[in-house]
């Protein structure tokens, strides 16, 4: 067998068990779910689960670490774009927005686990660093105490935003909310004015 076809089949096996995994924590809490449960929703079998994860925690942990690292990714591009391009945060809502619509199952795993804590810090990290890259150019003269409070005022806020988005999957469209979010942030940049 090929090595293309058996990376296909993985690939496979750990979508199956992601959108099976989503599913299922909408009407039942992690700490509930069993691999039988998982096996039998995703219409694989225990064997083939073992050869990829070795319990539930392990299949969430992979979900997040990739999720994180593929936002992370996403979002780079229009960091270092905004330097030179004057991009607006509507252009970094939008693409959020956009890679959580894209990446559903994995988005409502990432925030609906029971370690969303550490989901809200590391996203908060994550952008604190990339726009830490930008603000200086807006925002020079300010103070770091000012810059910093603005910044966990909005990130939060949005992050709020973004979480109940995601677990009520509400209809708003991926430009309607990041017009919204934008419209916010943009209300609340008289703070640092």
């Amino acid at each position: 067998m090929g090595r293309e076809k058996e990376d296909t089949r993985v690939k496979l096996t750990k979508s199956l068990v992601k959108n099976a995994l989503a599913e299922i924590m909408k009407t039942t809490t992690t700490d509930k779910i069993s691999v039988s449960m998982l096996c039998d929703k995703a219409g694989i079998n225990r064997g083939t689960f073992y050869s990829h994860y070795k319990d539930i925690e392990q299949v969430k942990k992979s979900i997040k670490e990739e999720f994180i690292s593929e936002l992370k990714e996403t979002i780079w591009p229009y960091v270092m774009a905004a330097k030179r391009d004057n991009l607006t945060s509507y252009d970094f809502i939008f693409q959020i927005l956009n890679y959580v619509k894209e990446n559903k199952a994995a988005s409502y795993i990432v925030i609906c686990t029971k370690d969303e804590d550490d989901f809200f810090a590391n996203i908060i990290s994550t952008f604190k660093s990339l726009v830490e890259l930008v603000y200086p150019a807006f925002f020079g003269n300010r103070k770091l105490l000012d810059i910093d409070l603005y910044f966990e005022y909005v990130c939060g806020g949005a992050v709020q935003i973004i979480t109940d988005w995601v677990k009520n999957d509400t209809f708003i469209s991926v430009e309607i909310l990041s017009e919204k979010l934008n419209k916010l942030i943009d209300t609340t940049i008289k703070f640092l004015e």
